[in-house]
C-alpha cells in the first residue's frame, strides 16, 4: 500500500550547498590546552568576489577572549585569501564548540545575502588540547552555565569518596495555577572534562531524583523526554539550488535545564518549569498518563510505546540559490489543526515549493532523503491543545491513539485511511471492540 502524507516544511538554513569562499580554522601560536593562550585562526578563500563580509566569533562560556574583538569586515576578489585571527585563553578543562558567523553582503542595501556558519570544536585539559571540525558522536559540547553551583574544595576528598546529588523537577500547572511533579523525565549527569555521561536515571512519581557520584566538575541536563517519548521542534529541512533537498523530522530533544555543578558534597538542585518550559511538560504528562491508562485497561496489555511530539508547529522556510539570486525566506506557521504522522511505511513525500531556479536552468528536482529516530510523531501548534482540558483530549490524545492503533495492528497502516472528521471520544469508545477483533 502507497501511504502519502501532506508535509509542511519548516526549513532553518544550515548553509548553501556551494558556498562562495573555502574556510578552515587553524590553532597556529600556542595550545588549547587549558590556562595557556593560544591563536585560532579562520581562514576564508574566495571563490567568487565578495564586496563585503562580516564575520562574528562566538566563544562559549569557559574560553577567556584575549583579542580586542571578536569582528571583522573584508572585501575580496575573486582568489583572494584572508586569515582572521583570535586570541583565547581556555580557563577549565572539558569540550568546547566554537563557532564564527560569516554573512555576505550586511548591507541592507544589497540583495545578495547570505548568512553562514563555520564550526571548531577544542577537548582540553592541562596536558592535552585536541581539535576537530566535526562533533566526536556520544560528547556534550560547551558545557558550562553562566553559574556554577558549588565550590572546588582546596584539597581533595579522600580516596572512594562518593556523593549524592538529588532534587526534584515540577512544572506550572497553568490549569490550577500551581508546581505539580513531573514524573520520568530524562535526566543526564555528564563530566564537564570529557563530555561525556557519566549517570542517567528518570524521576520518580513524585518528580524526585538522586545521583551518587565521584567528587568532580559535571553538567546536569534535564531532557524533555520521559518514558513515553519526548518534544522538540517541528520538522527541518534545506531545499538546494542543484535540485537536493533533506528534511529531518527528528530535531534535538528539548533540554529544561543545562547547570554546571561542582559537587563537592552532597547537593540538591531542585527545577521548576515555567513558560514555555511547562508547556513541553505537560504535552510529557498526557503522553505519559496515556501511555498507562491503556497498558492498564488492556488485557493482554498494550499500549504505544513511545512517539515523539513536534511543538510548536513555526519555523522559516529558506530556498537556496546559488550567486546571484537570492535566497528566499519565508515565516511559516502550520495549520492549527494537529496530525499524526507514522513514517514506518512512508513512500512519498510531497515537498511544493516554488520554483528554485529560472525556466531555463538545466537542473530539476530529483531528491529528497527522510531522516527521524521514531517513526510515530505528532504535530500540534495550539495552546489549547496542550492545556484545554476538552480540546487537549481531542488533540494530543486523540493524535496518541492514532499512533497506538497502528501499533497494535503490527505496525500496519489501516486500509484506505484517509483525512475524515472524527473525534478522540470515536477512538477510544471502540478499542474493546478493536482488541477483540485484532487479539
Amino acid at each position: 500500500m502507497k501511504f502519502t502524507i501532506p508535509v509542511l516544511l519548516l526549513v532553518v538554513s544550515q548553509g548553501i550547498a556551494e558556498t562562495p569562499f573555502y574556510g578552515r580554522f587553524n590553532v597556529i601560536e600556542g595550545s588549547a590546552k587549558v590556562g595557556e593562550e593560544f591563536i585560532l585562526t579562520l581562514t576564508l578563500k574566495a571563490l567568487i568576489d565578495l564586496p563585503d563580509i562580516a564575520v562574528h566569533f562566538e566563544i562559549p562560556e569557559g574560553i577567556e577572549i584575549l583579542s580586542d574583538s571578536l569582528s571583522f569586515r573584508r572585501i575580496l576578489s575573486t582568489g583572494d585569501s584572508t586569515d582572521l585571527p583570535i586570541c583565547l585563553s581556555i580557563t577549565k578543562p572539558g569540550p568546547y564548540h566554537i563557532s564564527a558567523h560569516i554573512i555576505i553582503a550586511p548591507k541592507d542595501t544589497i540583495y545578495f545575502l547570505q548568512r553562514l556558519v563555520k564550526d571548531f570544536y577544542i577537548i582540553s585539559d592541562t596536558t592535552n588540547a585536541t581539535y576537530s571540525e566535526d562533533p566526536i558522536e556520544g560528547v556534550y559540547y560547551n558545557l558550562l552555565s553562566e553559574q556554577v553551583i558549588g565550590e572546588i574544595p582546596p584539597e581533595p576528598p579522600p580516596p572512594l569518596t562518593t556523593y549524592t546529588l538529588s532534587g526534584t523537577v515540577r512544572y506550572r500547572n497553568k490549569l490550577a495555577n500551581q508546581l505539580d511533579p513531573l514524573a520520568g523525565v530524562l535526566i543526564k549527569l555528564i563530566d564537564r572534562a570529557t563530555g561525556q555521561v557519566v549517570a542517567t536515571l528518570h524521576t520518580n512519581s513524585s518528580g524526585y531524583y538522586s545521583i551518587t557520584a565521584n567528587p568532580g566538575q559535571y553538567t546536569l541536563k534535564i531532557f524533555a523526554q520521559n518514558y513515553a517519548g519526548e518534544v522538540h521542534r517541528f520538522w527541518k529541512g534545506v531545499a538546494r539550488w542543484y535540485g537536493d533537498c533533506d528534511l529531518c523530522c527528528s530535531e534535538p530533544t528539548y533540554q529544561f535545564l543545562s547547570q554546571a555543578i561542582n559537587l563537592y558534597g552532597n547537593m540538591t538542585v531542585n527545577y521548576n518549569a515555567e513558560g514555555d518550559r511547562a508547556d513541553w511538560a505537560r504535552i510529557l504528562w498526557r503522553i505519559q498518563r496515556e501511555k498507562n491508562w491503556m497498558y492498564n485497561h488492556t488485557s493482554p496489555h498494550h499500549t504505544l510505546d513511545y512517539i515523539e511530539v513536534c511543538y510548536p508547529a513555526v519555523g522559516t522556510i529558506i530556498i537556496n540559490r546559488p550567486w546571484p539570486w537570492p535566497d528566499t525566506t519565508i515565516t511559516y506557521k502550520a495549520p492549527k489543526t494537529p496530525f499524526y504522522v507514522y513514517f514506518g511505511k512512508l513512500e512519498a513525500v510531497k515537498f511544493k515549493i516554488e520554483r528554485v531556479m529560472p525556466s531555463w536552468w538545466p537542473w530539476s528536482w530529483w531528491g529528497l532523503q527522510v531522516y527521524y529516530r521514531n517513526p510515530h510523531q505528532i504535530v500540534i501548534n495550539d495552546y489549547d491543545d496542550i492545556w484545554h482540558e476538552r480540546i487537549s483530549m481531542g488533540a494530543i490524545s486523540h493524535e496518541w491513539a492514532h499512533g497506538l492503533m497502528v501499533s497494535t495492528l503490527g505496525d500496519k497502516v489501516p486500509y484506505d485511511w484517509g483525512h475524515a472528521k472524527h473525534y478522540y471520544y470515536d477512538v477510544f469508545q471502540h478499542w474493546p471492540c478493536i482488541f477483540r477483533r485484532i487479539c
